[in-house]
């Protein structure tokens, strides 16, 4: 199977998160709306940051996200 996300489709997506920070954030600037999507962007591309299962540090908080 091919994982590999089409180039049309990755496009669209940065169009749509760069539209949805837009309206999420209405008293944003444009540079600033424009930081935070190249930000996101740049950290989704290169692997930087927590993934979803390191943000459980402890068996505890892993039970308690089951409840």
């Amino acid at each position: 199977m091919d994982a590999t996300i089409p180039l049309q489709q990755i496009e669209k997506l940065r169009r749509e998160f760069k539209a949805y920070l837009s309206a999420a954030h209405p008293g944003w600037s444009e540079n600033t709306v424009s930081m935070h999507y190249s930000d996101a962007f740049y950290a989704f591309n290169n692997n930087v940051g927590l993934d979803f299962w390191s943000c459980f540090t402890s068996d505890a908080t892993m039970l308690e996200a089951r409840v």
